[in-house]
Order: C-alpha cells, then sequence, then structure tokens
C-alpha cells in the first residue's frame, strides 16, 4: 500500500493514494505522476501530487505545518522527453507568488503580493527552475546518477547543482548533495533510500528518495519537523 506511480487519469491520482502499483520509469524519462501524502508532529501533513495533462505536467504541494497552510503549484511544458517551468505558484494565508517563465520573451517575471513586480532574463548559461520543479529534476539526475553508477560500478557519492527562482523572484544556486544511502521506517514499512541535503539551507533541509519507488520522498525534514510517508489521504488536505 502506498504511493500512486500509475499512469492515470489527473483528476483521480489524489484518490489512489492507497493503490500502490509500481510501475516502470516511462520511456520518455518523464517522471511518473504519483501522490503521496506524509505526516508528521504536531499535526504537521503535507500531500505532493504529480500529474501529467495535455502538453505538461502539474507538480503541487499542500502543506499544514505549525498552524501554518500553503498551497505551491509548478505547471511545465513537456517538449519531446525535457520538461522546464512554465509557471510557479504560492499561496498562503495574505500572501502569494507568481513566477512566469517567457521564454519567447526571454524573461522570468515574479509578482508578489507584498511587493512590486521583478523581473530577470533567461541566463544564457544554464536551465532554471522554480521552488518546486528542480526537485522533479533531481529525481531524474538521481535516477540517472544510479543507472551510470550501476553500469561503470561508480561509487562517488553526487551533488548537483540547479539555478532557481526564489519567492523574491532572484536566480539563485542551487547546491544539492547525497549523502548516502539509508533505511527509513514508515507506516508503509521500510524503504532504502538516497539521503539528499540542500547545502546552506539555514533550515537544514533533508529529503529521502527511495529508487522502489521511482525515486518519490518518503522522508522529508526541515528544520525541526520531519515528515514521513503515510498511509493516508490526500482529501485532508484540500
Amino acid at each position: 500500500m502506498g504511493v500512486v506511480v500509475t499512469q492515470v487519469c489527473p483528476r483521480k491520482i489524489a484518490f489512489l493514494f492507497f493503490m500502490f502499483v509500481l510501475s516502470p520509469v516511462q520511456a520518455n524519462g518523464l517522471p511518473t505522476p504519483f501522490s503521496a501524502y506524509y505526516k508528521g508532529p504536531l499535526w504537521s501533513k503535507t500531500c505532493i501530487t504529480l500529474s501529467h495533462q495535455s502538453g505538461g505536467l502539474v507538480y503541487e504541494y499542500h502543506t499544514k505545518a505549525l498552524g501554518r497552510w500553503f498551497y505551491e503549484t509548478s505547471v511545465l511544458r513537456v517538449e519531446e522527453d525535457r520538461f522546464y517551468p512554465a509557471k510557479f505558484q504560492h499561496r498562503e494565508k495574505n500572501r502569494s507568488t507568481d513566477t512566469v517563465f517567457d521564454r519567447e520573451k526571454g524573461t522570468i517575471k515574479t509578482t508578489r503580493s507584498e511587493k512590486e513586480d521583478h523581473e530577470e532574463p533567461f541566463p544564457g548559461d544554464a536551465e532554471v527552475w522554480d521552488l518546486l520543479s528542480f526537485q522533479l529534476k533531481l529525481m531524474i539526475d538521481l535516477r540517472e546518477h544510479d543507472r551510470f553508477a550501476t553500469r561503470r560500478k561508480h561509487k562517488t557519492l553526487p551533488t548537483f547543482t540547479y539555478r532557481v527562482v526564489d519567492r523574491r523572484g532572484k536566480i539563485e544556486t542551487y547546491r544539492v548533495s547525497v549523502v548516502g544511502f539509508e533505511k527509513v521506517k514508515t507506516e508503509e514499512g521500510y524503504y532504502d533510500a538516497w539521503k539528499v541535503e540542500r547545502v546552506g539551507d539555514k533550515d537544514g533541509l533533508s529529503v529521502w528518495f527511495a529508487p522502489a519507488l521511482n525515486y518519490v520522498p518518503v522522508r522529508i525534514q526541515k528544520g525541526l519537523i520531519s515528515m514521513k510517508f503515510y498511509s493516508g489521504s490526500c482529501e485532508d488536505l484540500m
């Protein structure tokens, strides 16, 4: 029982959490749709869903923690076997952020409820991601690293670098290090998972990605809050 990783209608994904059917990685290299529910201390809960829609992907976070609720979504365009962000949204009480990636104009425009608009040009030397979509890219990079390591018996733990647009609309460099392979105990059982940390994150962000679940996270820790994969329903947070 657990994460949904089958090709299903996006509207049904959130309601199929209990039907764990592990499908092979898609032939086109895109991340597989899933819906996952997490629970932590002090009634903290998170629901993460990835759905495939016509021409793109939609990646969503619903979170309640320490009296705070927020929702984030990343809409991504797909071209052949590649994906890239088109729009990012953050919503919570009295605060909102919208970032639009306009590739034709070569601009990245961020609008915040409490600040003036901020615009950045697309950097010509690197891919650019939003705060959610870079996580999908990390899942793909971990999968590709494992494939390479299996073929070449390469045991060096990698560090990945991403250009990410933060909530202020500024392009920051995120460095993400793989620190080891650990066994994570959840209500659904034990999973072997890669522990990944963001270098320099002041709150100490760590995520454990399980290869057996197509690299869907089974544990997420930020600061004092640690959430684990849980047999619940995403309806609880909708």
